[in-house]
């Protein structure tokens, strides 16, 4: 194996910024790291917010700085790292194949994807994507860029792998594993699978060997299933499935972004009505819950914190805004619409999956509860006129879903899970209305002795609400 050499340390003659040093300094650990517990100890460098080739082309760069990028003594090419873009944004997604094209197509990124072992790996962002376009655009969009992103690699007879970057939540691609697998497009199951696990999810998956076993199993099961389908599984997606879901996303997405992009005053209304600035006292994100340019801003709150903080509030509202509206939208177009929705339901594994999900959003969520937050609101017309459209979608989402999937309740098809819910409920209502009680002293004049008990309040409603982070 190749020693880490130094790598050059001159940039033409220029002096480098703070964050290139920091990047420098990351590779270079990466060199002693690999060094000392060899080459399995980091095999990936993941660069977020990958919105053009030259992303990845940088990271390379500077990993020749920093002595990842070589030759060895006869002259080969020795590259010890994989750079793998992350697109996150709805936008990004979309522009994925171009992008990863544009790198291809360069006969020294060839070379170097060669020496790193040849296949290009490709990380899918679900948390930005939902906060940025909400449920449906976020849904459709990651897998529209999974069928392309397969398509491309394909042609080319590129090896690659795809990252999923799922969290806890439904809003972060959380739900069961072995339902995620089987809802992927069929050209993306190529026998090979990675996504993350976060947060809760490590405790109640993986905390004991039993648990982790099955979890690890079903997750191998559904790559099995959806690599070598049986027969009745080679079906195609019906092209008028697909019209559909463009429909659906693009409504989808122009209702939630009205609410959270085009309703004055939603901000101070999200800040106001959920824990959301007592989170960080807990200490229990791997980041910050701002990115630095801080404020009160979409763009500035990370999706963790966006998606745990109206969990909290009984709403988990970037898990289900905007699909009520837009089933309702694509309905209206046509008698035969709703039919097809329901065939959607039945014979799409995608969208089955993405239902059922947004049932358990909804069946976790309680507008009754959720008042209660919504009386910390300090501007309290705006609250009151922000309130009624949320609980509006709410009542609209229910009622759709319930149509599609054929049940006279949500998550009829799972009546083990409804009534989980049902038992967890009321001991869930009555530390929410603890909670509502001290968030209001906690922001009062002597909030600080409040602290404890209110930290305690965040901790137990995410152990009930699971699916939280």
């Amino acid at each position: 194996s190749l020693a880490v050499r130094p790598g050059p340390t001159l940039l033409l003659g220029g002096r480098l910024s703070a964050a290139t040093e920091e990047v420098l300094e990351t590779l270079r650990a990466i060199g002693t790291l690999r060094a000392e517990l060899g080459s399995e100890a980091v095999r990936t460098y993941v660069v977020s917010m990958s919105d053009r080739p030259t992303a990845v082309a940088e990271v390379l760069f500077l990993a020749r700085m920093a002595g990842l990028v070589a030759w060895d003594a006869a002259g080969g090419l020795v590259v010890q790292i994989r750079v793998a873009p992350l697109f996150e944004t709805a936008a990004d997604l979309d522009a994925a194949p171009a992008i990863v094209e544009r790198l291809l197509v360069e006969p020294a990124y060839r070379r170097l994807l060669e020496a790193s072992g040849g296949t290009q790996e490709v990380m899918l962002g679900y948390s930005d994507s939902c906060k940025d376009a909400g449920i449906l655009a976020s849904s459709w969009h990651l897998h529209r860029a999974q069928t392309a992103l397969a398509a491309f690699f394909g042609r080319h007879g590129v090896p690659f792998l795809l990252f999923h970057g799922r969290g806890g939540s439904h809003a972060r691609g959380g739900g069961p594993v072995y339902d995620a697998i089987a809802a992927a497009p069929r050209a993306a199951a190529n026998g090979r699978l990675k996504y993350t696990e976060q947060g809760e999810v490590l405790s109640y998956k993986y905390s004991n060997r039993p648990t982790a076993a099955y979890e690890l199993s079903t997750a191998l099961a559904g790559l099995l299933r959806a690599t070598f389908p049986a027969p009745g599984d080679r079906v195609g997606v019906d092209r008028r499935f697909s019209e559909a879901m463009e429909a659906l996303s693009a409504a989808g997405m122009a209702a939630y972004r009205d609410l959270v992009a085009g309703e004055p005053g939603f901000l101070d209304f999200f800040y106001e009505v959920t824990p959301v600035s007592e989170l960080a006292s807990l200490n229990i994100g791997s980041r910050p819950s701002h990115r630095p340019q801080g404020g009160r801003s979409l763009r500035a709150i990370r999706a963790i914190p966006w998606v745990f903080g109206w969990s909290q509030a009984r709403l988990a509202l970037p898990a289900w805004y905007g699909v009520g509206s837009a089933l309702s939208a694509f309905a209206a177009q046509s008698p035969r619409h709703s039919t097809r929705l329901r065939l959607m339901y039945r014979r799409w594994p995608y969208f089955r999956h993405l239902v059922d999900n947004v049932q358990m959003a909804l069946a976790k969520g309680d507008p009754a509860i959720a008042s209660l937050y919504v009386g910390l609101a300090k501007d309290k017309a705006a609250a009151r006129r922000i309130w009624k459209r949320i609980e509006t979608e709410f009542r609209l989402s229910e009622r759709w879903l319930k149509r599609i999937a054929g049940g006279p309740r949500l998550l009829a098809h799972n009546p083990q899970l409804a009534a989980t819910l049902d038992r967890r409920a009321p001991y869930l209502d009555a530390v929410n209305a603890l909670q509502v009680r001290l968030l209001r002293r906690a922001r009062g004049a002597r909030g600080q002795a409040w602290r404890e008990p209110l930290l305690l309040t965040i901790n137990a409603i995410a152990a009930g609400m699971r699916n939280t982070g």
